[in-house]
């Protein structure tokens, strides 16, 4: 790969995962308001955000498992960003 490609494929990949932090970033802040106005208490609006940390740590496992035994880590990748 020359110098111009490998440029080009940063980018395009810095991007997407620019916006998919941006929009998880986004959706934070504004769902925790509304799940206050349907009545939430601080507790419960904590524990939602906790299941993000639980998701992080255990889909990895998933994920990994999933690419390896049924399909190209390629095509997981893009279905996974897709669907996200």
């Amino acid at each position: 790969m020359n110098r111009q490609t490998e440029l080009g494929t940063f980018a395009r990949l810095s991007g997407m995962m620019f916006l998919q932090f941006a929009i998880w970033g986004a959706w934070a802040v504004l769902i925790a308001g509304h799940m206050q106005n349907l009545g939430f208490s601080g507790k419960q609006i904590s524990y939602v955000f906790g299941t993000t940390a639980i998701g992080a740590i255990v889909s990895p496992i998933i994920a990994g498992w999933i690419a390896d035994r049924l399909m190209p880590a390629q095509v997981f990748a893009a279905i996974s960003h897709l669907l996200g």
